[in-house]
């Protein structure tokens, strides 16, 4: 029994030393350079930047894609995919080369731009974007989805070359533009492709959501045409769906913005499993939400996250006091719509860092940790054209947590000193199978400052599991 409590106390020791070198959301030394990693392509990107994506394989892997120009000199942007080991190097043998490389080209400007990866259950990866067309006819813009097996190959079990192509098309002939924001897979792997689509006035855009079969067809079960377009009623000018997530009761969250003549406030939705407005959720299936000050305009939901009791919490960013730009918004929602006015202060919790430039801050991804706390993942501005990674981390209650980084914030840059970067924007926050958080997305450094790269950081998530602590 002594022998127990002494190798207890010894732990607890070695647990209380290393973490006055450590703290949570510190970056993890053991991940590459420091913590950070600048994802090169086979040529560099260009001005046409998609900015960085990824997903974790159950391994920890890390599989990143991003959009490139390859520098320029007519060539349009091209989804480029990587995949990193879970210590932060590069895998040579990925896609046979160390690169996928993935072009439609269906005309216009043949530009291919990435917005969103998700990962089925077989370990095989989804990518989605926005494909050009030629904008003067049927053939404009549209979302695409292609998959990759998980050795990095396109899937050609997938709509039978690996890529599809999914068309809204509600606007008039000349005007059918459309706009994806993303994908999120269900629980039965059906695929929901997201954003915006031209409404048949042709002047305003609606969000807009598709849904596919887990091999990449159309689901006409979906709304009897397998796609729905979404009005926000009276005094709706516009919306755009960010980000979208099914609930555990099989509801689908649809997040973003709602304009109005008087501005942007946080677009809410709620779809059944067939595509029809959810009963009983918020006014017809829609919710408005100001979460910045009165009169605000710069209002937008970029990330929500279903919780066990179908409650949700919705961030994104807020209007701030004038000239102050936008803040961290978080909001906690009941499973009807209406605001948990038990969380944060009202409902809400904004944070306002004013880091310096024009002091504009956006949040657009969101986690909840094996403890319950939420991590709140985006970027920040810090100075003239410059902005970095940052994440929040808050308690089940809406407080920010004051174990994690400086009174439950770090900010995060990817050039390690005395490099400098700039303009970097986080997408996607991922928590690895050792507690660590992995952010990625895009940035700049002044070794080459005109050819953005896809960025990867990874956090210490714990730092007590960090450092092996055990109870027994």
């Amino acid at each position: 029994m002594r022998g127990r409590k002494t190798v207890f106390a010894l732990a607890l020791v070695s647990a209380m030393s290393s973490s006055a070198f450590a703290r949570d959301g510190n970056l993890d030394k053991g991940f590459f350079d420091g913590g950070r990693q600048y994802v090169p392509m086979s040529a560099p990107f260009g001005g046409a930047l998609g900015s960085g994506y990824g997903v974790l394989q159950s391994d920890g892997s890390v599989v990143v894609a991003g959009s490139s120009d390859l520098g320029g000199g007519g060539v349009q942007p091209d989804v480029h995919v990587r995949r990193l080991s879970a210590a932060g190097m590069l895998d040579m043998n990925y896609g046979g080369t160390g690169e996928t490389v993935v072009a439609f080209d269906r005309g216009g400007n043949n530009a291919d731009y990435v917005s969103g990866m998700a990962i089925q259950n077989n370990g095989r990866v989804l990518v989605s974007g926005v494909s050009d067309g030629n904008n003067v006819n049927a053939t404009g813009a549209d979302c695409f989805v292609f998959r990759l097996t998980t050795n990095g190959a396109l899937d050609p079990q997938f709509s039978t070359d690996g890529k599809a192509v999914i068309g809204f098309d509600y606007g008039p002939p000349t005007q059918q533009g459309d706009l994806c924001s993303g994908l999120v897979l269900q629980q039965d792997q059906q695929i929901l492709v997201y954003g915006a689509t031209t409404v048949p006035a042709g002047n305003a855009v609606a969000m807009a959501i598709a849904r596919l079969d887990s091999s990449g067809s159309p689901d006409l079960g979906f709304n009897n045409t397998g796609k729905r377009m979404l009005s926000f009623g009276a005094g709706d000018i516009g919306s755009l769906a960010y980000k979208a997530v099914e609930s555990p009761d099989h509801g689908i969250l649809l997040v973003g913005i709602a304009a109005t003549a008087a501005g942007y406030d946080w677009g809410i939705a709620k779809l059944s499993v067939d595509g029809s407005d959810f009963p009983g959720f918020g006014s017809g299936g829609r919710v408005r939400f100001h979460a910045g000050v009165a009169g605000g305009t710069q209002e937008a939901a970029g990330a929500v996250l279903a919780l066990p009791d179908n409650s949700f919490i919705v961030a994104g960013q807020a209007q701030g006091a004038a000239g102050s730009g936008t803040n961290f918004a978080v909001a906690k929602f009941h499973a009807d719509g209406s605001v948990d006015t038990g969380f944060g202060i009202g409902g809400k919790r904004v944070i306002a860092f004013d880091y310096g430039g024009d002091n504009n801050e956006s949040a657009n991804s969101l986690a909840l940790d094996s403890q319950g706390r939420i991590l709140v993942g985006g970027q920040v501005n810090v100075g003239p054209s410059n902005s970095d990674f940052i994440v929040v981390r808050l308690l089940a209650d809406g407080s920010l947590d004051p174990s994690f980084g400086t009174a439950g914030r770090i900010n995060v840059e990817l050039a390690a000193p005395p490099l400098v970067d700039t303009d970097e924007t986080s997408n996607s926050l991922l928590l690895a199978p050792d507690g660590g958080i992995v952010i990625v997305g895009s940035g700049r450094n002044q070794q080459d400052s005109n050819h953005p790269s896809i960025g990867v950081a990874k956090l210490i998530g714990d730092t007590v599991f960090e450092n092996d602590f055990e109870s027994e």
